[in-house]
């Protein structure tokens, strides 16, 4: 009945144990060991408020890097559309000068044109001058020539 008592009572001094460790307790002077949990813990604690923190640092490096990376390619987006614009300009320009030679052209044109119109208006009132010049001369020879009859 010893080694029955014995193992029994070893079963439970382990069952005993056991449950000390499972609530942190593993020896006899649990004092100096809560110290070294507690001071792990804050370990640990500093770690991860450390941790979060380079977290945190590394999200708003991320952010910045982001807006700096989109106002790069709207400061690239704006400078073709410059270019495209000063180059739509200069088609323009070169558009009007090229609509303002044409129009200069059409005007000497009409000018050509309005004064060959006034020189046959002129041509044509001589002719007219000369015909009633004509006319009246035949009419004299004839007056003449009904006078010797």
């Amino acid at each position: 009945m010893k080694t029955g008592g014995e193992k029994n009572i070893k079963k439970k001094s382990l069952n005993v144990l056991g449950i000390l460790i499972a609530n942190g307790i593993n020896s006899p002077s649990s004092e100096p060991s809560n110290e070294k949990e507690s001071k792990i813990q804050q370990l640990e604690e500093s770690n991860r408020l450390k941790d979060e923190q380079l977290r945190q640092k590394d999200e708003q490096l991320r952010q910045k890097d982001e807006r700096i990376r989109t106002a790069e390619e709207r400061a690239h987006v704006n400078e073709q559309q410059k270019i495209q614009a000063e180059e739509q300009l200069r088609q323009n320009q070169e558009q009007l000068r090229q609509n303002d030679e044409h129009l200069r052209a059409q005007q000497k044109q009409t000018r050509a044109s309005d004064e060959r119109a006034r020189l046959s208006e002129q041509q044509k009132l001589q002719v007219q001058e000369q015909l009633r010049t004509k006319d009246a001369d035949n009419q004299r020879l004839q007056n003449e020539i009904n006078q010797l009859r």
